[in-house]
């Protein structure tokens, strides 16, 4: 019975990245549930395992070879991140606070004018800044149940963009129930803006964990699955499935575009491994297959200036160093 709902899992994670829409624009809903799943994501960890404590982690990782007629997009990705939670008056209540910068960096094989940006006679993209900012808190209810609160600010944009027109915040209310040490569910709604937009935005708050066996972790938040395996307390495999979206505010062209911006979403399926070296490092290898990728360009008021989409499949790897404190406990 375990099997089976391992198998039919996975069989959904294909099928929900395979499905992914490759709409020309997605709408500002849609941009906050990416923004809510992608914010409330390390917060979450950091809640579940371990109420105390403090992650430093550096990734490198490329999406390689994107055919778009006939040029090939490759990005390069260097980040470095800063996790943590602390425990305020009880084991079960605390608060975690999560920080992420990264450079990533488009290079283009081929034609340069694949994707037309009014008023760029060079390369059309420079690099993109990606930073994100989160804090979150837990409290008890009881019976089971615990309530949590998070809010985050990312800025996502070309170097030389306007930083304050590359904002966007958000937060969220959430309600958690954990169920012995094979449930735990969290059910809430976020509020927030998307760039170029000060109205709020309503999105769903949702993330399921399941063990249907021991050392096999479910999970999922609607935009993302994954499979979590430990085949020993050093080394853990993990299958992962999911669709993305980000919008980067660009820097100031002359014509059509103005200060616009450009969308990237992918979708994707892979397998990581995850190895302890000793009592405070981590290493992390990912190896993914990119399903498909979809470029839109934007003006200031949001008209689609132009757009780009394969379906192609095309590979990224990815590797992480995380160097964790140790609890007192430890």
């Amino acid at each position: 019975m375990r099997l089976a709902g391992l198998q039919f899992t996975f069989l959904l994670i294909v099928a929900m990245t395979i499905a992914a829409p490759a709409d020309a624009d997605v709408n500002e809903r849609q941009e906050q549930i990416f923004e809510q799943a992608r914010v409330g994501r390390s917060l979450w960890l950091d809640i579940r395992d371990r109420i105390s404590g403090l992650r430093v982690r550096i990734d490198e990782g490329a999406d390689l070879g994107a055919q778009f007629d006939d040029s090939e997009l490759h990005w390069l990705r260097s980040g470095l991140s800063l996790e943590g939670a602390l425990p305020i008056g009880g084991p079960d209540r605390g608060i975690a606070v999560s920080f992420s910068t990264a450079a990533v960096n488009p290079i283009v094989d081929g034609s340069r004018d694949f994707l037309q940006v009014p008023g760029d006679e060079d390369d059309p993209f420079d690099t993109m800044l990606d930073s994100t900012f989160g804090l979150g808190g837990r409290f008890e209810i009881g019976w089971g149940f615990n309530g949590e609160l998070n809010a985050g600010l990312s800025a996502r944009h070309e170097v030389g963009a306007e930083f304050e027109s590359a904002l966007t915040a958000g937060g969220s209310f959430a309600v958690g129930y954990r169920y012995e040490n094979w449930l735990r569910l969290r059910l809430g709604v976020g509020l927030g803006t998307s760039i170029d937009r000060a109205k709020l935005t309503a999105s769903p708050v949702f993330r399921l964990r399941l063990r249907p066996m021991p050392g096999v972790w479910l999970e999922t938040d609607g935009t993302s699955g994954r499979i979590e395996w430990e085949v020993y307390p050093q080394l853990e495999l993990t299958l992962f499935g999911g669709v993305d979206s980000k919008r980067y505010r660009l820097a100031a062209r002359g014509q059509t575009v103005g200060a616009g911006s450009l969308e990237l979403k992918k979708s994707e399926v892979g397998l990581g491994i995850r190895t302890n070296l000793g009592r405070s490092l981590r290493l992390r290898i990912q190896a993914a297959v990119i399903l498909g990728q979809h470029l839109t360009l934007v003006d200031e008021d949001r008209n689609i200036v132009d757009a780009r989409d394969t379906r192609e499949p095309t590979g990224a790897i990815r590797l992480s160093l995380e160097w964790q404190v140790p609890k007192p406990s430890d």
